[in-house]
């Protein structure tokens, strides 16, 4: 099992550590310098201000944070339409939609898919399981409301601590005291962990954080299966362009991009 080294900082921002996390999974760190890299491959730590998860490649430590506000984020933003990001065609954005279009994203990760939906007005509740991921998640919307170009879309999108499998399970049960329930979608996004020939440094570097802080996705399958049995009008599953269809079920049809494509199941 994996031991993540955590500042003792951020538990003091951040209590869902505390609170989620097992307590033999950590082990708490005054600074990440102080850190066996060899003993502890991922440090969680404050880094030029913000939350951070860290690898050390190399002779240097790598830092990587959840941003909605510059980078590759703002770069997407800024010049989105439509017709050009295949994820607003998949879940089936128009513009003669009437009400804003309801999406769950299961598998949030760093939730650049989500905070593009949530630009093109979509209502979104993303979910993850990994406090790592939750904590990070928090850290990047924080920083985004204080950003004027952000907080509309941050406004739109909402983040819980939870198991996709047991959401699709509950979809038609009773509102919990946190309004968890009341989301009633009418799109389930799922973008499962798959082995990734990414060229990108920055994608890579993500994506190595990712393996380390929540293993693979091994129950791809049973939350395809959930999710297309949960009553959603829609469900959208990101692929490699070449990689198998997930849990073996033919999609009723794919929107495809040069390294990636996304089925589209309507059950």
């Amino acid at each position: 099992m994996l031991v993540i080294a955590i500042e003792s900082v951020c538990f003091d921002a951040f209590p869902i550590l505390a609170l989620s996390l097992d307590e033999d999974s950590y082990v708490v760190v005054t600074s990440h310098d102080d850190v066996d890299r060899q003993r502890y491959p991922l440090v969680m730590v404050f880094h030029e201000g913000r939350l951070s998860l860290s690898v050390f490649d190399v002779k240097q430590p790598l830092f990587v944070s959840v941003d909605f506000v510059s980078g590759r984020s703002l770069y997407r933003n800024k010049n989105k339409t439509v017709k050009n990001e295949l994820l607003a065609k998949a879940v089936g954005l128009k513009a003669s939609l009437e009400a804003p279009l309801k999406v769950v994203d299961a598998t949030a990760g760093f939730g650049r898919d989500s905070f593009l939906l949530a630009s093109f007005g979509c209502e979104v509740l993303m979910l993850e399981r990994s406090p790592l991921m939750v904590a990070l998640l928090t850290d990047g919307m924080k920083r985004a409301e204080a950003a004027s170009e952000a907080v509309r879309i941050i406004n739109r999108m909402r983040l819980t601590h939870g198991d996709a499998v047991n959401y699709f399970s509950s979809l038609g049960s009773l509102v919990d005291d946190e309004g968890f329930m009341a989301f009633r979608p009418d799109v389930i996004y799922l973008d499962p962990m798959f082995p990734g020939s990414n060229k990108n440094a920055q994608v890579k570097k993500e994506m190595r954080v990712l393996r380390l802080a929540l293993g693979e996705d091994n129950d791809g399958e049973e939350m395809i299966d959930k999710a297309r049995s949960s009553g959603v009008k829609r469900v959208v599953v990101k692929r490699p362009r070449k990689g198998k269809l997930l849990g073996g079920i033919k999609p009723s049809y794919q929107v495809l991009g040069k390294s990636a494509r996304f089925d589209v199941y309507f059950p």
